[in-house]
């Protein structure tokens, strides 16, 4: 047995490979080992010398001492320098190798192989057929290269990549499809000249069929286009036959090599079948509509702005609905700042007699004629009016008020005796015995032919 024989190993008949390299020649004839030395002199001159038990060559630094004279290789010929020159790979060429390594690397990790399947015969003969000059790593290189993928998470990820975009990146938002939704994908990226037939079949013998939420919308924007339909689905039985034929065609074809990879028969889907797995394609990736915000309207919302309300009415249509639908609830108490007071029942309207200028004319108010004065142990009096509908009270529109006004001089501590107002008016009784500091004038609150509106004041005295 060589000496070098353990830095070689029989990959196939006739054929070597170095351990060291990876580099794969030709046996010498009659078991000669010639090529593996030569090798080993010209690539490899420090662990030939191990082996052989000669001194490799030494290179010494420029010193104080005399320089001594270096040992000089042999004289080789031009035709063996050659040959030497083009043993070794070039840049580009360990580029590819390490390349191929790698994807080699992954290919048995994800399909969980050992690293030693690269010394299978059937195996290198695979490879050699589609590349005759292949490097196929070593067991020991694939091994290292898988410790290295374990260690990197990009290259540990098991992502499957997208049939469509090839997207392979960790995390990317996917969806697993079925073989006749994946069929359909790749049937509409070759209808929009996105994917040639060819691209097509080699994506659908992916081992996932994975496809990106991105192209979803997209691919079925782009089948309603090319089959000429509307947005909505319900027409898609009204289309014509010829609309059909070219993706019915590209959907058998690509299925086909789906079901030869599974080693199922194959089968043809008739056109009725194609139409119905397009359609519930089309069902199941439809985009859902967006429910939009209705927002609720209230009763406020139907009245008019309160900025101004001084001259504005009530609508009559409105109201006359309103207090129709809605029964009479009773009166919202006004709420008293003192909790102890004494009531007293005056069966006039009640008015202060320097409410207003002197003149200032007298006018029709929807003020009622009756109301319920409450006289508060303080003295201040309280004037409330019978019941009105909640929804009018609560309506946006003003239904108690307060009037402040102040006096010159002194002021009694009794309050004034108001003057008694006739039925007919409801307006307030003009008086110069003390100015008015402040005053609210709302007119034409609501339609006296609609309701007797019926509001409560309260001033302070």
């Amino acid at each position: 047995m060589s000496k070098i024989a353990k830095f070689y190993d029989a990959i196939e008949e006739g054929r070597f490979r170095c351990k060291i390299c990876n580099y794969i020649g030709k046996r010498g004839q009659q078991g000669s080992t010639y090529p593996q030395i030569k090798h080993m002199k010209r690539l490899h001159p420090n662990e030939f010398a191990e082996v052989d038990g000669s001194q490799p060559p030494q290179v010494t630094l420029n010193t104080t001492t005399p320089p001594t004279v270096l040992p000089v290789a042999p004289k080789v010929e031009k035709m063996e320098l050659k040959a030497d020159m083009l043993c070794q790979p070039s840049d580009e060429q360990l580029r590819f190798h390490n390349q191929t390594t790698n994807l080699i690397t992954s290919f048995l990790r994800k399909c969980g192989l050992p690293a030693n399947l690269v010394n299978n015969a059937s195996f290198i003969s695979v490879l050699r057929h589609l590349n005759p000059l292949v490097m196929i790593p070593s067991a020991d290189v694939v091994n290292k290269f898988m410790d290295s993928h374990a260690r990197d998470p990009f290259l540990s990820s098991t992502q499957p990549p997208c049939i469509i975009c090839g997207n392979e990146v960790p995390g990317h938002r996917s969806i697993r499809v079925s073989d006749d939704d994946a069929a359909i994908f790749l049937t509409a990226a070759v209808l929009t000249d996105q994917k040639t037939i060819r691209q097509a079949k080699r994506d659908i013998l992916s081992e996932y069929l994975t496809v990106c939420l991105r192209h979803s919308l997209h691919y079925y924007k782009a089948m309603h286009k090319t089959l000429g339909m509307s947005e909505q689905m319900e027409n898609i039985e009204d289309l014509p036959d010829n609309a059909f034929h070219t993706g019915h065609s590209i959907f058998n074809k690509i299925l086909k090599m789906r079901q030869t990879l599974d080693d199922r028969p194959l089968e043809e889907a008739n056109e009725d079948e194609y139409r119905a797995h397009l359609k519930r394609w089309m069902t199941s990736h439809q985009p859902k509509v967006s429910k939009k915000r209705v927002q609720k309207t209230t009763i406020a919302d139907e009245l008019f702005q309160l900025a101004n309300f001084a001259n504005q009415s009530i609508p009559h249509e409105f109201f006359q609905h309103m207090l129709q639908d809605q029964e009479e609830h009773e009166a919202k108490r006004v709420k008293l700042e003192e909790p102890e007071f004494e009531e007293h029942f005056d069966e006039q309207p009640s008015t202060s007699s320097y409410m207003a200028t002197a003149t200032a004319t007298a006018t029709a108010t929807p003020f009622p004629s009756k109301m319920t004065v409450l006289t508060l142990a303080n003295g201040k009096k309280v004037t409330k009016a019978p019941s009105l509908p909640p929804s009018v009270l609560n309506s946006g529109k003003l239904v108690t008020w307060k009037v402040s006004r102040r006096t010159h001089g002194s002021t009694s501590s009794t309050p004034r005796a108001s003057p008694s107002l006739p039925a007919e008016d409801h307006g307030f009784i003009p008086d110069a015995d003390g100015p008015v500091s402040e005053i609210l004038n709302f007119e034409d609150l609501f339609n006296s032919s609609l309701v007797d509106a019926q509001l409560s004041t309260t001033s302070e005295v």
